[in-house]
C-alpha cells in the first residue's frame, strides 16, 4: 500500500455503487428490507424481524452449509475412494485446456494441480490447500504474466468486501474433485452465469510456479478467480487489457460508472460504462464503451463523492492516461520498462494505463462522516492507492 497526493494520482475513476430504493409509488421488496433500502420507515418497522434474520443468515446459516458439505463428504468417503481408484473422481476440464486457453504463442507452459503448487514444507507436514486461509484481503492477489492489472484492481477492491468475493464461488471451501463453479454475469444478456472449472493452473514449464496469478501460500481463491476470468473471456490472453468497471460489472451484476477529468472544463465528467464482449459471436475477450452523462462535478464536489462512496463501502478505483511519463527521462531512453510495457512515471512513481484500487480517501483534519474540520487544517487531501503488481510505489 502507498499514500498519494490527489493532485499526483491518476486523472480517471471508475465507481460502482449498488441501487437501492427509489421509493416512488412501488412497495419495497424483500430484498430491499433485508439490506436496509426500504426507507427509514419501513426499516423500523420490519427492523425485529430483519435483524434476528441477518444474524442467523450470517452466522449460523453459512456454518451449517459448510458442516452439511463436510457430513457429506464423511459419510461417502468410501465412495470416494472407489472412484479415485477408478480415475473417475478428479475433475479436469476439457473445455479449457493447453495452447487455446492460454492464448499466447510460444508459451511453453504445465498444467498443474493446486496441491502441487504448496511449498515442499506444506507438503512435508500435510498442509491441504484451501479455498481461503486467514481472511479475504487484497494483499492475497499478485499480478503475473498477463497484462490484467484492471482484473487484479477489481478483484483488490472487492476483497475489501468478503462477501463480494464470496458469493462469486458456488461452494465455501476448497473441492477435493479439483471442481470449482463460478458465478459471473453475462455482459451482454445481463444474466449469470455458472463456469466451471478445475484446479489446474498454469506453470512455467517444469516448475510449480503460477506464470500468471500468483498464489498467497495455501490460500487459492485468487488464482481460481482469474482462471474462471479466463474462461469467461475465452482465454488467458484475452485478459490482456480491460477495465476495472468491466471486471466489476461481472462480478456483482450491477451498473458501473466513471469520472473522467476534463483539462479544458476544469471538472470532472460522468461516463456511464456499457459492458460487452471485445467481438461479436460469444467471449473473446473484455469490451464496451462509456457514455457520456450531463453530469459534471467541480475538485471539490468530486473529492466529496469520493469520500461519499468509500464511506458507503463502494468499489472505488483509478487509472493515469496512457501518456503518463512521456517527458520523463529513464535510463536507457525509454520509460516502457513495466511488467507488461507500461509507462513507468520515475519522478512520482506511477504507472501509465494502469490500474489501481482505491482504498481510502482522508482529508487531514475532516471530521468524518460530519464533512467539517477541513478547513482549519488547510486542503490537504490523501488518496491511499493499491498496486496489484503490490511493488514500485509512489514517491
Amino acid at each position: 500500500y502507498f499514500i498519494a497526493a490527489i493532485d499526483h494520482f491518476a486523472l480517471s475513476f471508475a465507481f460502482f455503487k449498488e441501487s437501492s430504493a427509489d421509493g416512488k409509488g412501488t412497495l419495497p421488496t424483500v430484498r430491499q428490507i433485508c439490506r436496509g433500502e426500504a426507507g427509514f420507515f419501513a426499516n423500523v418497522l420490519c427492523c425485529p424481524l430483519v435483524l434476528p434474520w441477518t444474524c442467523f443468515e450470517v452466522y449460523i446459516f453459512s456454518c451449517v452449509v459448510v458442516l452439511g458439505f463436510r457430513l457429506k463428504r464423511f459419510l461417502c468417503k468410501p465412495l470416494y475412494r472407489m472412484c479415485a481408484c477408478c480415475g473417475e473422481w478428479i475433475y479436469t476440464d476439457a473445455t479449457f485446456e493447453g495452447d487455446e486457453a492460454i492464448g499466447l504463442e510460444g508459451k511453453q507452459l504445465d498444467w498443474v494441480r493446486v496441491h502441487e503448487l504448496l511449498s515442499e514444507t506444506d507438503r512435508a507436514n500435510g498442509e491441504r490447500p484451501r479455498l481461503y486461509h486467514g481472511g479475504i484481503e487484497p494483499a492475497d492477489l499478485c499480478q503475473g504474466a498477463v497484462g490484467d492489472c484492471w482484473l487484479v484492481a477489481a478483484l483488490a477492491s472487492a476483497a475489501e468486501h468478503p462477501s463480494c468475493i464470496r458469493n462469486a464461488f458456488r461452494m465455501f471451501e476448497a473441492n477435493s474433485r479439483g471442481m470449482y463453479k463460478v458465478r459471473l454475469s453475462d455482459p451482454e444478456t445481463q444474466r449469470w452465469k455458472t463456469v466451471v472449472i478445475d484446479d489446474r493452473i498454469p506453470c512455467k514449464k517444469g516448475t510449480n510456479q503460477p506464470e500468471f496469478m500468483k498464489c498467497d501460500g495455501k490460500e487459492l481463491w485468487a488464482v481460481l478467480l482469474e482462471k474462471a476470468f479466463a474462461k469467461f473471456c475465452g482465454s488467458y490472453a484475452a485478459l490482456d487489457g480491460g477495465w476495472c468497471v468491466w471486471g466489476w460489472a461481472a462480478l456483482t451484476g450491477n451498473s458501473c460508472f466513471r469520472l473522467k477529468y476534463s483539462e479544458e472544463t476544469k471538472k470532472w465528467a460522468r461516463m456511464d460504462f456499457k459492458p460487452t464482449w471485445s467481438s461479436e459471436g460469444g467471449a473473446t475477450g473484455t469490451g464496451g464503451a462509456f457514455y457520456a452523462t450531463d453530469e459534471k462535478y467541480s475538485k471539490d464536489q468530486m473529492w466529496n463523492l469520493i469520500l461519499n462512496y468509500i464511506e458507503e463501502k463502494s468499489l472505488v478505483a483509478a487509472s493515469g492516461g496512457k501518456d503518463m511519463g512521456m517527458n520523463v527521462e529513464v535510463k536507457g531512453g525509454s520509460n516502457n520498462a513495466g511488467l507488461n510495457g507500461e509507462q513507468l512515471n520515475e519522478a512520482a512513481g506511477l504507472v501509465g494505463t494502469h490500474a489501481y484500487s482505491i482504498l481510502d480517501a482522508r482529508e487531514l483534519g475532516l471530521i468524518r462522516g460530519l464533512n467539517i474540520g477541513g478547513g482549519l487544517l488547510g486542503q490537504t487531501r490523501l488518496i491511499r492507492l493499491r498496486n496489484p503488481w503490490g511493488s514500485y510505489e509512489w514517491k
